[in-house]
Order: structure tokens, then C-alpha cells, then sequence
């Protein structure tokens, strides 16, 4: 499922739009305080500069660029430069990155939003970028016939567009095995719950485990075992904030065979143990709801 904002900043004014929306100030503020989504976020910058800030690491990002911020991923935006305006699409599902169908495409954007290589600098595609927003905002704005269904081939558009820019960062000799390493990672994905270990991996798609393992860090960043790993905590975390299940209850969920061993995992990727993740969480939507 997609989902689409805009909001107005305005003299301190909010308007929300329920799923679309656009951000704008014309003097200093804080965008909003740290906090995730449920989803990837791709982020537009159309005017002014914004800081970004991503658990423990600080970024800017200037007018004609895209951010990539991935699902479940602490962050806050902080306006620099003035007057000031993005658009931001969130993918609530990674099911979205699935029905892409090119495997360099989908890799790409996986790979963009798991890595500190996050900007994609726009270039001359910047206004076809920025018309394909709008377009979008419109559509949801004043739905019609269809409207849903040519939202979602526009926001495809935007994945092309990101990635012809972005394609000679890929090594021409993985373009052919992209396909691969795509169908490892979907089914990672699917059967992180099993006790997968690479050599069973290997032997599922044919492949030596230590071509498979060459292959995936070169395409990905990550080797299968850190990705798989990755899999399992952002599952876990889902479940920290969705569910009331028990500690060792989402660690065993998750994949993982032993609570000491998840619980360190956890807290290294995380700087919280589950249990205080969960509780900082809850204070959080507290005081939001006030």
C-alpha cells in the first residue's frame, strides 16, 4: 500500500490531507521531532535545504534532490534554508519494492534504503520529478476513475527515473546477476523465521555458497548473514510497537533461537534493549496523543 502526504506550514497553521502531502516554511523551525514509518520513505527536496538526522548520523540534502529512508527507521528533518518546501511518498508495505519488476530497479532502491548512500542528486530529471509529484497530488486530491491505479504508475515512473540516474553506480558485470540476488533477498524475506544458513541458501538457487556470498555483498553491501539479521530486527520491532507479545515471544517469531542472543543483536543495531525500545516507544505515542 502507498501512501502519499502533503502538509502546509503556514503562520503555524497545519492543514493535513489525510494522504497526501506537501511541506513548507518561510522562516526557521523544526520540521518534526524524531520518529519512523511503518514504510520507505522517498523524500523530495523542491526548495531550501533540510538537515537529516538518522539515528546517530547527520546529513544535508539541498534543493533538486531525493532521500531515501527506509521502513521503520528513526529520523528527524530539520528545515536549514528558507523558503522551504518537499513532498514525500511513503511505500507502507515492502510488498511495493516486490512488484517492481525489473531486479536492478528493485535492487537498487533496497540497497539505497538500507545504506547511508542516500541521495540521488536530480539533475535535469528534477522537473520531470517535481511534475510526476504534482501529478500525484492532484490525482489524490481529485480522485476520478482509476485514480489509484495511476497513482501507482506514476510513483513506478519515479523508481525509473531514480534509477536511469542513478544505473552506472551499478558494476555492469552484476547486471546479470541481479536477478539472483533479488530472488535471495525476497526469499530471505519469506523464511527468516527458519534457522537459514548460507549454505542452505546456496543449495536452494544452485549456486557454491561462497559465489553466492560474493555476489550478494558486491550487489547489496551487506553479507546474507547481516541482512538476514536485518530481516529479523526490523521484524522484531514491528512487533515491539504492533503487538503485547512477550519478549521471548517475538524473538522466537523472529527467527532468533536464543532471547540473550536477540537481545544483544537488538540493542547494538537499535542502542535500546527490546523491552526498553518498547516502553521509550509507548512514552513517545503518549505524549503524542496529548
Amino acid at each position: 500500500m502507498l501512501l502519499f502526504n502533503k502538509i502546509l506550514l503556514q503562520s503555524g497553521v497545519i492543514m493535513h490531507n489525510n494522504c497526501v502531502e506537501t511541506v513548507k516554511f518561510s522562516s526557521a523551525a523544526i520540521d518534526n521531532p524524531l520518529h519512523f514509518h511503518h514504510g520507505a520513505e522517498i523524500l523530495f527536496v523542491e526548495k531550501g535545504e533540510i538537515k537529516v538526522k538518522v539515528r546517530d548520523n547527520t546529513f544535508y540534502a539541498g534543493e533538486g534532490t531525493l532521500v531515501f529512508l527506509n521502513n521503520l527507521e528513526e529520523h528527524q528533518i530539520e528545515a536549514v534554508s528558507y523558503p522551504y518546501e518537499r513532498y514525500y511518498i511513503i511505500l507502507e508495505d515492502t510488498a511495493a519494492f516486490k512488484n517492481l519488476a525489473e531486479p536492478e530497479l528493485l535492487l537498487y532502491l533496497r540497497k539505497n534504503c538500507s545504506q547511508n548512500n542516500r541521495i540521488v542528486l536530480l539533475g535535469k530529471h528534477r522537473e520531470n520529478i517535481k511534475i510526476i509529484f504534482e501529478k500525484i497530488l492532484d490525482e489524490f486530491n481529485n480522485p476520478t476513475v482509476l485514480s489509484d491505479e495511476l497513482i501507482n504508475m506514476l510513483v513506478r515512473m519515479i523508481f525509473i527515473d531514480i534509477y536511469r540516474i542513478k544505473k552506472d553506480e551499478v558494476p555492469s558485470a552484476l547486471t546479470g546477476r541481479m536477478s539472483s540476488v533479488v530472488d535471495i533477498q525476497n526469499y530471505i524475506d519469506e523464511n527468516f523465521r527458519q534457522p537459514l544458513k548460507i549454505g542452505d541458501i546456496a543449495a536452494m538457487f544452485y549456486m557454491d555458497k561462497y559465489y553466492l556470498s560474493h555476489i550478494f555483498k558486491s550487489a547489496t553491501g551487506y553479507t546474507v548473514k547481516e541482512f538476514l539479521t536485518l530481516t529479523r530486527l526490523n521484524h522484531a520491532r514491528k512487533l515491539l510497537l504492533e503487538t503485547n507479545m512477550k519478549i521471548n515471544e517475538i524473538c522466537f517469531d523472529s527467527g532468533f533461537s536464543d532471547v540473550n542472543s536477540f537481545i544483544g543483536y537488538f540493542k547494538r543495531e537499535y542502542k535500546y534493549t527490546p523491552a526498553a525500545y518498547r516502553k521509550a516507544a509507548k512514552q513517545e505515542k503518549g505524549k503524542d496523543d496529548k
